[in-house]
C-alpha cells in the first residue's frame, strides 16, 4: 500500500495499480480475522482511486460490492461510507448518474451520522458534480459551495481548487458570471500554488469554458493551456 501510495503521488497510475493488487492479493490470502477483511477493504479502496480504462472500473465494481458486504460484516461505518462513496464514484464516472447519486447520498447520510467532516466532504463533493452533470446547477451550486468549504477545512487543496472550478461552472449555467469568475479564479489559484499539474489542466478547463459560455473567447488560450498540460 505505501508503494502504490509512492506511485500514485508521482502519477503513476500502472504502477500504483500494480502494487495495490498485490496488497489486495495479500490480503485475501490472510488467515480470516477483522484486520484481514479491514486490509482487504482498504486495499480495494486504493485500487479504484488509479482507475482509468472502463475495464479497471467494471472490475473495482465487484471489488467494491465485495468490500461493502465485508464493511456491513464487521459493522464497520466508516470504512462502509467509504465504499459507497467510491461505488458511487464509479458508476457516476461511467455515465450512470443516477445510481452513483443514490450511492453518494447514502455514504453522506453514514457519515453525518458519525459527525465526520473528512467522511462527508467526498460524498458532498460528487453530489455536486453529477447534479451539474444531471443539468442541476441550484443543487450543484449549494453542495459545490459546501465543498469547498469542507475541502478546506480538512486541506484538501486539490478537492478544493476543482470542486471551486466545478462551483464556477455552476454559477455560470445560472447566469451568475461574477460569482462564476471568483470561483474559478479560487480554484486555478490553488492549483498553481500547489503546481498539481491534472488539477491545473482541470481548473484552466472549468475558467475556459465559463468565459466562453460568457461571450470572452480569452477562454480559448485557458482551454489551449490546459490541453498541453494535460497531453504532459
Amino acid at each position: 500500500l505505501l508503494a502504490g501510495d509512492r506511485a500514485t503521488r508521482l502519477y503513476a497510475n500502472p504502477e500504483a495499480r500494480t502494487y495495490y493488487e498485490q496488497a489486495l492479493t495479500t490480503a485475501r490470502g490472510m488467515a480470516k480475522s477483522a484486520e484481514a477483511q479491514q486490509a482487504e477493504i482498504e486495499a480495494t479502496l486504493k485500487i479504484a482511486g488509479v482507475a482509468w480504462t472502463r475495464e479497471h472500473f467494471e472490475q473495482d465494481l465487484v471489488s467494491l460490492q465485495r468490500a461493502q458486504a465485508l464493511a456491513e460484516g464487521l459493522g464497520d461505518l466508516p470504512r462502509l461510507s467509504r465504499v459507497l462513496y467510491w461505488l458511487g464514484r464509479i458508476h457516476y464516472t461511467v455515465g450512470r448518474t443516477d445510481t452513483g447519486i443514490e450511492y453518494a447520498r447514502r455514504a453522506l447520510e453514514l457519515a453525518e451520522q458519525l459527525a465526520d467532516e473528512t467522511l462527508q466532504a467526498p460524498p458532498v463533493n460528487l453530489l455536486g458534480r453529477a447534479h451539474f452533470v444531471r443539468g442541476e446547477p441550484q443543487k450543484a451550486c449549494a453542495l459545490l459551495a459546501r465543498s469547498v468549504r469542507q475541502m478546506h477545512a480538512i486541506g484538501n487543496r486539490v478537492e478544493e481548487a476543482t470542486a471551486s472550478g466545478m462551483l464556477g461552472r455552476s454559477h455560470a449555467h445560472l447566469g451568475q458570471f461574477p460569482e462564476a469568475l471568483d470561483a474559478a479564479e479560487h480554484g486555478l489559484r490553488i492549483a498553481e500554488e500547489i503546481e498539481h499539474l491534472p488539477t491545473l489542466a482541470a481548473c484552466l478547463m472549468y475558467r475556459g469554458h465559463l468565459n466562453c459560455w460568457r461571450g470572452d473567447f480569452s477562454g480559448l488560450e485557458d482551454l489551449e493551456r490546459g490541453l498541453e498540460i494535460a497531453e504532459k
